[in-house]
């Protein structure tokens, strides 16, 4: 004859830890992936930002170098010229 299974106290005390860590540690892992995917999306805007922060400062430091060579040439043309004097033969 088949003796029926008996399970007492302890043994669904013992049942009941196990499921409740394991469903702790499910959801602890999940936590961690979905913060892990948030950082990587936050590097990654943040690379992109970068980026176009360079390229930002490369197109003004162009602009400003042409600036400062138009300066100089401008500088170049408007200063100012000196002839000698013409003897006047007197």
């Amino acid at each position: 004859m088949i003796s029926a299974m008996r399970f007492s106290i302890r043994d669904l005390f013992w049942l009941t830890v196990v499921a409740a860590v394991s469903v702790c540690w499910f959801i602890d892992r999940r936590s961690v992936a979905n913060a892990k995917a948030a950082l990587e999306a936050e590097r990654r805007a943040a690379n992109a930002e970068l980026i176009a922060a360079k390229e930002e400062r490369e197109r003004y430091s162009k602009m400003f170098l042409g600036a400062a060579e138009l300066m100089k040439l401008y500088e170049d043309k408007m200063r100012p010229v000196y002839y000698p004097p013409k003897d006047s033969g007197l």
